[in-house]
């Protein structure tokens, strides 16, 4: 090794266990097999290592483009709770995926090759995205520099509109934005009007671009086209609310509502929900809420800052929390296309405008649609007589059912292990 690789690797060391490389003991504290440093295999060193460097290397392949949260939370236990030399060398992503063990370079917590790509989340409007989206339009502007902006801040945005077109101190607010360099709030709509007809304002050798702001500036055009009737059993008591069924349900569907005796919660044993859905088939059958224990709050926004004195408290250990398994049981599936005339046009030939299907509780869907429930059908009565009624609700409910509605809850390290 070189003395530049030396120094490299000392800087990596710095503050961690000398034997595996980890920072949350030292190496008087290590009590498993001695860790090599070459192959991430125990019972032996890296100057034991039987190999060649040469002979070992192998090119690291290229991440998952699919890393999801609901793969990592994967409820299925692992076959054993022994770490081998073969996992040794696998990164905890990779252990917890219960992916194949390459010859791989170890990830580190935040390694960018193992974050997903992309992922998509679905948010439905609440009243307070409205009232905040009320309060901007007709009063924002969006604002850009030409070249070289560097040396630019607020403040040379807030001298141009007050030296150029004579606004007060008051009239407005500047704050940095992206993707255009600033985002300006008037007082009334005439300021804004007067600034976005202006268009151009040049000012100390700099020249400000100024256009009206819309939620729609920076967005894509997207049709949710399926309407879908979600049961999801498994949510706590303490945690019932819409907020954490939208968490739940946030990367396959925006809740359309909440049906009124789940809202009322006059029965928990599943939070019932109409949903916007883009694919049902994306609806996962099972997943993992995590609540952790509570942190202080923060101060309400409109709290004039010389009133606050924020303070965090830094951590000092793990942080507890509860899993609990839950299961978005999907119950019906409509589809919209029908009713903007449509008619499925170019579809599938199973393409239906509705669909209702079986589930139990404690189980994953597996039943499928329920047979006999024919395209115009809204009350399928002959299935859901068999299977749903306010005491046994699902496919033939039972004592097992409802002791598997119940809900459960295991610490945050237990599901980490799996």
């Amino acid at each position: 090794m070189t003395l530049w690789g030396i120094e490299k690797f000392k800087l990596h060391a710095r503050g961690k266990c000398f034997n595996c490389l980890a920072s949350d003991h030292v190496v008087r504290d290590y009590r498993s097999p001695t860790c090599c440093w070459r192959c991430r295999g125990r019972g032996h060193h890296a100057s034991g290592f039987p190999r060649k460097p040469s002979e070992h290397r192998v090119k690291q392949p290229a991440p998952t483009s699919k890393l999801s949260f609901l793969q990592l939370s994967s409820p299925t236990p692992p076959p054993s709770n022994h770490t081998s030399t073969r996992d040794a060398c696998r990164s905890y992503l990779e252990v917890a995926r219960g992916d194949p063990a390459p010859a791989a370079m170890v990830a580190y917590p935040g390694d960018p090759r193992a974050c997903p790509n992309g992922e998509q989340v679905f948010v439905t409007a609440t009243r307070g995205i409205k009232r905040r989206r009320d309060a901007l339009v007709g009063k924002a502007a969006v604002c850009w520099l030409q070249g070289n902006s560097h040396d630019t801040e607020p403040y040379h945005v807030g001298d141009a509109l007050r030296s150029k077109l004579g606004l007060a101190f008051e009239d407005f607010q500047v704050v940095k934005h992206y993707p255009e360099q600033y985002l300006v709030i008037f007082s009334e709509e005439r300021f804004r009007q007067r600034v976005t007809q202006q268009h151009i304002i040049e000012d100390g050798g700099r020249v400000f671009n100024f256009a009206t702001w819309n939620e729609a500036r920076e967005a894509e055009d997207a049709q949710l086209e399926f309407h879908v009737n979600i049961r999801i059993e498994g949510i706590p008591p303490h945690a019932w609310g819409e907020d954490v069924a939208a968490l739940i349900l946030g990367q396959s569907c925006a809740i359309h509502y909440v049906e009124e005796h789940t809202r009322r919660r006059e029965r928990t044993r599943t939070y019932d929900v109409w949903a916007w859905c883009a694919d049902p088939n994306k609806i996962p059958k099972t997943m993992w809420l995590t609540i952790t224990d509570p942190d202080a709050e923060q101060p309400p926004v409109d709290t004039p800052r010389i009133y606050v004195q924020v303070h965090h408290e830094p951590p000092t250990g793990l942080k507890h929390a509860l899993s609990y398994k839950v299961f978005p049981h999907l119950v019906v599936v409509e589809d919209l296309s029908f009713i903007i005339g449509d008619g499925g046009q170019g579809a599938p030939p199973n393409h239906k405008r509705r669909r209702e299907f079986l589930w139990r509780y404690g189980e994953l869907d597996s039943l499928g649609e329920a047979q006999g429930c024919h395209d115009g059908d809204h009350g399928c009565q002959e299935h859901r007589n068999h299977r749903r009624d306010e005491d046994h609700d699902g496919c033939g409910g039972n004592n097992a059912d409802i002791e598997a509605s119940q809900p459960r809850a295991v610490s945050l390290a237990a599901v980490m292990e799996l």
